[in-house]
């Protein structure tokens, strides 16, 4: 996997930039529309986790690889392929 940016918080700005934003987990979606709620932005992005879109995997959030070695991250990968397709098929 090729990877083509870095990590960054998110900021004000995004709600308006990016139709979709999803997060990773539990405490980034309540920080994502705490953000939201603060700043009083509106409803322009759709606001979800991916794990909601998962079709294989159980897990209800998307673990943190650094706990499990190389396993842990292609473990992650997997994760994700399996919820990014699901989002993809709910898009188009």
């Amino acid at each position: 996997v090729e990877i083509l940016s870095i990590a960054r918080q998110i900021n004000v700005k995004d709600y308006q930039k990016f139709n979709y934003i999803i997060a990773m987990d539990d405490s980034n979606f309540k920080n994502i529309n705490d953000l939201k709620s603060r700043k009083s932005l509106s409803d322009f992005s759709f606001i979800d986790k991916i794990q909601n879109f998962r079709s294989v995997f159980k897990e209800k959030e998307v673990p943190d690889p650094y706990f499990g070695g190389d396993k842990g991250f292609d473990n992650v990968l997997d994760i994700l392929e399996d919820s990014v397709s699901g989002f993809l098929n709910t898009i188009c």
